[in-house]
């Protein structure tokens, strides 16, 4: 399994909630537009999509949306049935996802309003990312714009992570005095299997941009906005409940974009897939 999580202790206290063990409560929706916040698909039995859908804040995680994530990452593994492959992808035409909802994590811990939101917050959204790492479907993650802090932690230890000529990452939490949590630690220490590569990009929050993810090794793979489409379907239409890793891989290799040295990915990617997937 992936360790993405370093500190021991919190790592077995995760996984006690991934396992069931301990019960991670869930809120009931402030809104019935709130359960629309992730949008969850089925294409076939063995292909679902997550949409994160708040084109509005730039798609950034907040309260409900982990909800729902977790719930369903749960349900997958107390039945024990969950498709191949899971599509993780934002709403509209800007971003991925911003970040975490950063708006009512400071009125909470400033103004007093829900206080114990920045608690609560932190505490299922590293229950989530440490799940997605966890799951049995191979996750392909999606970065077809902005993609920063919190948009980062759902979607970089996918074993798949396609840039397209829209996409801007960085992990920028140093300049609002924070660190670089959901697993930086452990991503960024092997970007480009280097580590003063992430330590750059984890001090500074330098933003990447499209094919430069590629050669920083922290996309897999790059294709054009404009090719998404017949990449989803050629997935939806050749993934069984039997696909190895490597088919699926070869199915997203099929539509990638070569680079100008003729390779079709970095050859020093972040390597974070699980044996056997």
């Amino acid at each position: 399994k992936n360790n993405m999580i370093v500190n021991p202790r919190l790592y077995r206290r995760l996984g006690k909630l991934w396992a069931g063990k301990k019960v991670l409560p869930v809120r009931a929706f402030s809104t019935p537009a709130a359960e629309k916040k992730v949008i969850s698909t089925y294409h076939s039995d063995h292909c679902f999509e997550f949409t994160l859908n708040s084109p509005k804040t730039l798609n950034s995680l907040d309260m409900d949306m982990i909800d729902l994530l977790w719930v369903r990452l749960r349900g997958w593994k107390l039945e024990g049935k969950s498709p191949r492959v899971v599509f993780m992808k934002g709403a509209g035409e800007k971003a991925f996802c911003a970040g975490g909802d950063i708006k009512s994590i400071y009125n909470g811990g400033v103004k007093g309003i829900n206080p114990n939101t920045p608690k609560d917050f932190f505490a299922k959204e590293y229950v989530v990312d440490y799940a997605l790492t966890q799951m049995d479907p191979i996750q392909i993650s999606v970065w077809n714009g902005i993609v920063m802090g919190g948009g980062v932690g759902v979607s970089v230890h996918a074993p798949i992570r396609i840039a397209t000529e829209k996409t801007v990452f960085a992990m920028p939490e140093t300049g609002i005095g924070f660190f670089t949590d959901v697993g930086g630690s452990y991503f960024l220490s092997r970007v480009n299997d280097n580590i003063s590569h992430g330590l750059f990009l984890g001090v500074t929050g330098h933003r990447l941009k499209g094919i430069d993810l590629l050669y920083w090794g922290v996309a897999t793979h790059y294709i054009d906005s404009s090719k998404l489409g017949d990449l989803y379907q050629d997935i939806i239409n050749n993934t069984t409940k039997d696909s190895s890793f490597e088919a699926v891989k070869s199915l997203v290799d099929k539509h990638s974009d070569h680079l100008a040295d003729g390779h079709e990915h970095s050859t020093h990617a972040i390597h974070l897939h699980r044996e056997g997937h």
